[in-house]
This record gives structure tokens, sequence and C-alpha cells, in this order.
């Protein structure tokens, strides 16, 4: 269980039932078990730490949630908790003092982390799904040597692909990266850059060739430190109030042309292509915002009286409560079979706008449903379910919009019937 190696430096794993959710403890009851595994039947390494994160982003995460949540920023002993457990270098092989895990643990500590707070997960959302993925797929070996032991163990990381001028249009950029000897300068802004406040990495896209337009497009690792970069205050947002999004100003950054990441030019594709894997992640994210809210709402009806009995006994909530419940369901098994297919190297691009897609509606219909059966204390501050229903509305706009997604579906389908 190499994966659970630096989780468990703050809690010990609870007694888990492994009987009931390992895919080995099942292969020794029945082989034949093997090609007809049920999505939900995690492996030892996946429910153990599933059930390790939940309760170490429970009891040491939940209480810094609303002070975050006022000051818009996160506490420092919530990111050294994060990295100190293994949490943003959770793929990262141990060699670079990762956690070795595979895609759907990384899905699993998504998850999680959105039933306390979605503003944290997004961070290590980021931090695993975009820019360690990255680098550990395209990264030279000193790249690598580089910056996935400090990724692991203690740097935060940006992907800052986003301007002012092209938002789903991500490839209409205008930063510029012009060849200067053996550097690249580059020039531009980026906007809407999540987890940039505490990066110390980033990694940005601008084009390289501009005559050649998106076939310009290059990726490059930029450090927080280097001259001519600088990054502007947070904005101020609806939801997810503790993760930074700001603006990147870039005034002749000189950047070695070591600093390209992968191929010169194909920034366009590495971006569309890592996305897909990042949208599996949002949609972990958004998984977890509903089931959170919801497991915050049910014992409330089960307590909650009117005319002499719990509202839960009313058979108009308990439709209600059903039809979000599958609806939740639905949207897990979606993420979960997009995770297993990146996991087995197949083609998953519109498995993950289906379960993006899904999983946004799915966490805005929950939330919605949480407040309108929690009553009048619903739309106060002092229970969850407004919080969850504020950051839940990002998910249908960051990392591809509704629409987006629904194209991405349709033209797959589109293909699928034409072959």
């Amino acid at each position: 269980m190499n994966c659970l190696r630096k989780i468990t430096n703050t809690l010990k794993p609870s007694k888990l039932n492994l009987r009931s959710f390992s895919v080995t403890s099942q292969l020794k009851k029945d082989d034949s078990a093997t090609t007809h595994l049920p999505l939900s039947m995690l492996s030892e390494d996946e429910i153990m730490m599933k059930e390790t994160v939940a309760r170490l982003a429970k009891e040491q995460i939940g209480p810094y949630v609303k002070e975050m949540e006022e000051e818009g920023k996160f506490k420092k002993p919530v990111l050294d908790l994060l990295f100190s457990n293994g949490l943003m270098g959770v793929e990262i092989p141990i060699e670079y003092n990762g956690s070795g895990c595979n895609f759907m643990t990384t899905i699993q500590v998504i998850e999680e982390l959105s039933k306390v707070d979605p503003a944290v997960a997004v961070l290590v959302d980021i931090q695993n799904t975009l820019v360690n993925a990255v680098i550990m797929k395209l990264g030279t070996k000193e790249q690598k040597e580089k910056y996935l032991p400090q990724l692991a163990t203690g740097m935060a990381s940006s992907f800052a692909l986003s301007e002012t001028s092209s938002g789903t249009d991500a490839f209409a950029l205008k930063t510029i990266a012009k060849k200067d000897g053996s550097d690249y300068i580059l020039n531009g802004s980026k906007m809407w850059i999540s987890n940039s406040d505490v990066a110390g990495l980033f990694l940005v896209m601008a084009n390289a060739n501009p005559s050649e337009g998106y076939r310009g497009i290059t990726c490059f690792l930029v450090e927080r430190d280097t001259p001519g970069f600088t990054v502007a205050k947070p904005e101020k947002k609806l939801g997810i109030c503790a993760s930074g999004t700001c603006m990147l100003n870039f005034d002749n950054v000189r950047v070695p042309e070591s600093a390209i990441l992968g191929e010169f030019g194909k920034g366009y594709k590495y971006a569309a292509g890592f996305l897909n894997e990042g949208r599996i992640g949002i949609a972990a994210q958004q998984l977890g915002i509903a089931q959170g809210c919801l497991d915050a709402t049910i014992p409330y009806t089960l307590e909650r009286q009117q005319f002499g009995t719990p509202i839960y006994n009313f058979q108009g909530m308990q439709h209600q409560i059903a039809q979000i419940s599958t609806q939740i369901e639905a949207a897990r098994l979606l993420i979960y079979n997009a995770a297993r297919l990146v996991e087995q190297k197949q083609p998953f691009t519109k498995q993950a706008a289906m379960a993006k897609y899904f999983s946004a509606e799915v966490a805005q219909q929950t939330t919605i449903k949480c407040i309108d059966w929690m009553g009048g204390v619903g739309f106060t501050k002092d229970f969850p379910q407004e919080k969850f229903y504020r950051d839940c509305k990002v998910g249908s706009i960051y990392e591809g919009t509704y629409n987006i997604q629904l194209t991405t579906i349709a033209k797959h389908l589109k293909n699928e019937y034409n072959n």
C-alpha cells in the first residue's frame, strides 16, 4: 500500500470493511469477477485513502473552513496539512517524494475534500490533474527531478491558459513568447487563474509563433519569482472564496529555452488533452459538493417535525430525496467510469465531458433542494447548505462551460454514428 505512505503521518486509517469494497477480497471469492467489477468497487488502497482523507478533512480542515471563507485565503496549517499527507502529489512516483497512487485515488481525494470545503478541493485538483500530470507525462528528466519533489512536498502550482479575450475560445491567446537568443521573452496577461495566489510554479500557455495561429502555442514553466512576472490581488467571487483567482501579468519575462514543457507548438494539444482529465477532477468536486450537502441535510429532515412527524416521513419529501440521491449516484458512476478509462489508457473525452456536465447540474439541483428542505435556516450562514450552493455554481463554468461539454459530447456522438 505504497500510496498510503504519507497520508498516515497525521491520521491512522480507521478499521475498514475491506471485504465489502476491495477488489482483492472479491477476487479471492470469485476469479470470474476480474472482467465484471462494479464501478463503485474500490481497491484496498483506494478505500483506505478515501476514508482517511474523509477523516482528515472533517477533523483537521473543517475547523478552518469558515475562517478561510471570510478571509478569502487558505490558512497555512491547511496547506501544510495537504503537503505533509501527500495530497498534493497523489500520483507523483515515490522516487520523487510523491504518494505513488493511481488516478482513481486522486478522484477519491477530491471528492472527499469537497464534502468539507470545495475551495481546498480545487487547489488539490489543479495541482494533481493538471500541473503534476503534465510534468510527469511531458517533462524532461531534468524538469521532473527539479519540480516533482517540490510539487509533492511544498510548492503549489497553477495552470495559466485563460485570458480576457480567450475564455471558451481558449486558443485565441494574446500572450506572446518571443525568441531572444537561447531565451524566450513573455509579454501579456492571464485572467481567472486558480491557485495563483499561493502557487510557486505556473504552467503558462503563450504563442511563440503567432504566424502559425494556435500551432504556435507553447507551454512554458514559469517560477513565481521570475523578474517581470506579477500576480494581482485575488478576485472577489461568489463561491470557493478561499481559492485565490488572480490576474497574471508578464512584462518582458525572460525564461530559458529549457523552460519549454513538451514540444514547441504543441501547447494547444496539451491544453485540450490534459483539461479532459481535469474535467473529471472538477466533476469529482461537484459530486463531493452534492454528497456533502445531502449528508448535512438528511439528518435535519429526520429530526425536524411538522404536524407531529419528521418531515422526512412525508411522501412528497421522500420522493424528492430519492430523486436527488439517484442523480448523485448516476453522477458518481459517470465519474468513476471516466476515471477507470483514464487508468486503462482508453478514450475518455466524451465520458469526461458527460461526467462534468452532469455532475455540475446535479450539484446545483442538490444544493437548491437541500436549502428548500432546510426551510428558513437553510437561507442563513449558520448552516453549510448556502456555502455549498454558492461553491457549486462555478462548476458549470470553469474548465469548460456547459455548452462546451455538450458540444464535445455531440461531436463524439456524430462521429460514432457516422462510423
